[in-house]
């Protein structure tokens, strides 16, 4: 409001102007001479006021000419006034228009206008220490053409009036008194718009104060002056009536004041009370949110402005290492963008946000937060600025990821344990339905005369196979389900392992002419008994599965690779189909009949829970009539443990 007043007042005031010189240069009469005995507003007043006036309107407009303007008004009226002061003349009087109006300065201004002119414009001109007297400055322009104004306006006879205040015309004197005072709503802190268009006590106190020292005088005075002129009533008088009313309204209006600052002390009294106490209220609050929360306030550039001690305890950065730099300090790398651009989006809607952040402490640990950012404008600067309020829920995310994490184990072991039961239900049941048609054909032939002693014996060797093989698939069973037990981790020295797994194997290593060789393998942790058994398991089948009169060669190979020990099993055997590189790690899984390489199908599923209980993966890689490669990786992560109590199966 403060810059629309002076911008049209002062395009105004500059129009003004424009048609009092339009008036001298086409010689308007009556809007330039109102009479012999009252002062003309000359053209360089004019020209004057309108430079001033322009100069105004475009600083407004972000066009700094306000300080050449007062320059060029400073010259024309310091060369004025000394004209007055030497008894010279420069000739800018009437360089434009002529002066048939005025009986003496004929086309210069009055003596009081040059002096008002430089202090009007020396006011935008003074900068630094010295800015105090800009305001002086104006103050005393806006005097002078009050002044001069009111003399007017009152009708007050020159011989009453000094020569400083007669010479000048109505027109200035009133321009005067605009232009000071819209030179001081043009600065950044008017205290005189703030008086006039505040809503404080003291503007409200001003505004009466108006009224009281300026309205009610100026009526008074022009109906004391009215009647001394028409002799109607002592001018002495008539100044001591004015004199006892005027102090006595002054001393009414004191009181009045007087009691109203009292009244408004106890009122103050009493909000200061109850102030002190809500600040002590919000001293606790904030003391108990600053225990339980993580809070930060971040400032319209997204640099942090506060942080309180859980801030920089679960961040783990220092208060100065935080404050002025951005929230980006605390982001992992991988952050969701998305998430960000809609709460940036909401928070300069004026809306709060609510949402869960991962996050990054100094020295890369991640942690969860639930956040809440509020917007809100500082009281002091009236900048926006936004609080974060978070709580720490990496326990609960934790939590979260482990239970899902369980869900998805179980689903799997579910499918796993399902698609078991009917392979077991299936190869369990082949054996017995041998046996029992056995036992059927035993029990038909006794019943007949038998005629060789030979058939009995081999329908006896068929039964007794028949119930070995359901006896090693049970307990190929029962090692598969102790197989991914972690009873308990030790230290295992795998060249020595394998030195007892070639001795156990010398009976088929002899037999076969097979031949297995190793180096330089790791001492692990692990569980012993199942490590020696997934060794076992490879090593046999590498000797078992070889063409006809051939020679197994067996190599077992290690290296590290990270987190983990990467064993490579490989041999020079049949090899397997790539389309049953993964199908081979099923239970029950034969892709060979039993007659020509007998076994229970069990041994590679096995291995792959042993591998899976030490944190680890199985692969096999093949060609057929070559050979295979069993790759297997165990974790480098594990720690040793004493082994628990087992009941027995």
């Amino acid at each position: 409001m403060k810059a629309q007043i002076v911008f049209y007042s002062s395009m105004a005031l500059s129009l003004l102007c424009l048609l009092v010189m339009c008036s001298w240069r086409f010689d308007f009469v009556s809007f330039v001479h109102f009479g012999e005995k009252v002062a003309t507003m000359k053209f360089n007043t004019a020209l004057l006021f309108f430079i001033t006036g322009v100069g105004i309107f475009l600083a407004e407009r972000k066009i700094l000419a306000i300080k050449y303007s007062c320059i060029l008004v400073l010259i024309t009226a310091s060369l004025t006034l000394l004209e007055y002061l030497l008894y010279i003349n420069f000739g800018i009087d009437q360089l434009v228009s002529e002066d048939h109006y005025s009986q003496d300065s004929i086309g210069r201004m009055s003596p009081a206008t040059a002096v008002s002119f430089m202090l009007l414009a020396c006011s935008p001109l003074i900068y630094g220490r010295f800015s105090p007297l800009r305001s002086v400055l104006r103050y005393l322009v806006t005097l002078v053409g009050m002044i001069c104004f009111f003399r007017h306006l009152l009708e007050i006879p020159n011989n009453y009036i000094p020569y400083f205040f007669r010479s000048m015309s109505v027109y200035t004197s009133f321009l005067l008194l605009c232009f000071g005072v819209i030179l001081d709503f043009h600065e950044k802190k008017s205290v005189l718009y703030q008086l006039l268009f505040g809503k404080t006590a003291a503007s409200q106190m001003f505004r009466q104060m108006v009224m009281l020292l300026l309205v009610i005088p100026l009526l008074a005075a022009y109906v004391i002056q009215y009647l001394a002129t028409q002799g109607q009533l002592n001018l002495q008088f008539g100044l001591t009536l004015f004199l006892c009313v005027f102090c006595s309204l002054s001393v009414a209006y004191i009181v009045n004041l007087l009691s109203k600052f009292q009244q408004n002390e106890q009122k103050l009294a009493v909000h200061r009370k109850n102030l002190i106490q809500k600040n002590k209220e919000l001293k606790r609050f904030k003391s108990a949110v600053d225990d339980v929360s993580i809070i930060s306030t971040v400032n319209a550039d997204k640099e942090i402005t506060y942080v309180n001690r859980n801030f920089m305890d679960i961040t783990r950065y220092s208060e100065s290492e935080l404050l002025g730099e951005n929230h980006q300090i605390v982001d992992i790398p991988e952050r969701d963008e998305k998430q960000f651009m809609e709460m940036w989006a909401d928070l300069h809607a004026g809306k709060s946000w609510n949402g869960d952040m991962k996050c990054q402490a100094k020295g890369g640990d991640h942690f969860w937060v639930h956040t809440t950012v509020v917007p809100y404008l500082q009281s002091e600067t009236g900048m926006q600025k936004f609080m974060f309020i978070r709580r720490d829920i990496t326990a609960q995310k934790l939590e979260q990821e482990a239970s899902e994490e369980n869900k998805r184990v179980l689903q799997s072991e579910n499918a796993f344990l399902t698609s078991f039961a009917y392979t077991v239900a299936h190869d369990l049941k082949q054996p017995l339905e041998t046996v029992l048609g056995l036992i059927g054909l035993l029990g038909a032939k006794l019943k007949e005369p038998i005629e060789k002693e030979a058939t009995l014996t081999q329908l006896m060797i068929h039964v007794n196979n028949s119930g070995l093989r359901m006896k090693r698939l049970i307990e190929d069973l029962l090692s598969f389900a102790r197989s991914d037990r972690r009873v308990g981790f030790t230290s295992i020295d795998l060249m020595e392992t394998c030195r007892g797994i070639v001795h156990d194997l010398a009976a088929q290593i002899e037999s076969s002419k097979g031949e297995v060789r190793f180096d330089n393998l790791p001492t692990i942790i692990g569980e012993e008994t199942n490590i020696r058994l997934l060794f076992q398991n490879i090593i046999s089948n590498s000797l078992k599965f070889v063409p006809a009169n051939h020679q197994p060669k067996v190599e077992i190979k290690a290296r590290v690779e990270q987190q983990f020990f990467h064993f490579q099993i490989s041999d020079n055997g049949i090899g397997v189909p790539e389309d049953k590189l993964e199908e081979v790690f099923g239970v029950f899984s034969k892709i060979h009949g039993i007659s020509q390489y007998p076994g229970s199908g069990l041994g590679l599923a096995n291995c792959r829970k042993i591998v899976k209980a030490h944190d680890g993966e199985i692969f096999m890689t093949s060609e057929e009539g070559k050979g295979t490669t069993v790759h297997f990786r165990l974790s480098r992560q594990l720690k040793e443990k004493a082994p628990v109590a087992q009941t027995q199966d």
